[in-house]
């Protein structure tokens, strides 16, 4: 059973457990992840153990819902755009009042010198777990701002609507 507790800010795996266990094991997330990751290396000649860590969000994301959906499981992929650092992709799972962000290429924003295997390759909790996570793992202030909830939540689904009418 993986603990991420034992890094600096991580959620332990019972307090993730609590979370969303009853939706989503923490193991499945993880295989769909690592399925992922997989794919892409192969697919853009990426050395594996660095796919999680470079910009490969969108396709990583993309990949993740479409199998955790084949399986059953109701997870949004949302898109923040912003004009400072880009474009930013991760799931989200709603549970009740809460909003549970997966994030498996969070490691995109630390500083090169902070990149390490040793890091959690997933990032998993509420706005505010994942913001306190990121920010205690190294990622710089402005960066945590992709991670706030914002008043319109910008998804796949809307993307997909948008190019349907482009395509009109």
């Amino acid at each position: 059973m993986r603990n991420l507790s034992e890094h600096e800010g991580g959620m332990s795996f019972s307090d993730q457990e609590s979370l969303f266990a009853a939706h989503i094991p923490y193991r499945v997330i993880e295989d769909a992840a690592e399925q992922a990751y997989k794919i892409i290396a192969n697919r853009e000649g990426a050395p594996l153990d660095e796919v999680h860590s470079q910009g490969n969000c969108h396709k990583v994301t993309s990949d993740m819902r479409r199998r955790l959906s084949d399986i059953g499981y109701d997870v949004e992929r949302e898109i923040r755009h912003d004009r400072a650092l880009g474009d930013h992709s991760y799931l989200t799972l709603d549970i009740s009042e809460d909003e549970i962000i997966i994030d498996p290429t969070w490691q995109q924003f630390l500083p090169s010198a902070r990149v390490s295997s040793e890091l959690p390759k997933i990032l998993i909790g509420t706005r505010d777990e994942v913001k306190s996570q990121a920010r205690n793992f190294g990622v710089r202030n402005e960066v945590l701002r992709l991670w706030e909830r914002r008043a319109f939540k910008f998804t796949e689904r809307h993307e997909n609507l948008l190019r349907k009418k482009e395509d009109i």
